[in-house]
């Protein structure tokens, strides 16, 4: 809801039902924490599923195929940050197998899983 302005009172959100499924509408620019929890949201709503739980400051992307997975790791923050895999990785950059990645600060690690 809005809190001031000619539009207080109004929804800054709102989800409808139609057909199948769900339509959004954001009538606000969010940043930060807002944006995150919208996004949250919205991953759920569509149900695409988390590639995998990561530390705040660390971002997760992924690309895969029929065969290979690859997820790009990377740590924003200024601390070393360790991500906890299910099965077994290979990390890109040393060969070795992983299944917990540290991440130095500032850094990306790159992760490969064949049979996807």
């Amino acid at each position: 809801m809005f809190a001031k302005g000619w539009r207080r009172g109004a929804p800054a959100i709102t989800i409808n039902d139609f057909g199948q499924g769900k339509v959004v509408h954001v009538g606000v620019t969010l940043e930060g924490d807002s944006l995150r929890a919208l996004v949250r949201l919205l991953c759920r709503l569509a149900k695409v599923p988390r590639i995998l739980k990561a530390p705040a400051g660390v971002r997760v992307c992924e690309r895969r195929n029929d065969t290979v997975r690859l997820v790009f790791l990377m740590n924003f923050n200024e601390t070393v940050e360790t991500v906890k895999l299910q099965g077994e990785w290979e990390d890109v950059f040393t060969g070795k197998k992983r299944r917990n990645v540290p991440i130095p600060p500032l850094e990306l690690r790159l992760l490969l899983s064949r049979n996807a």
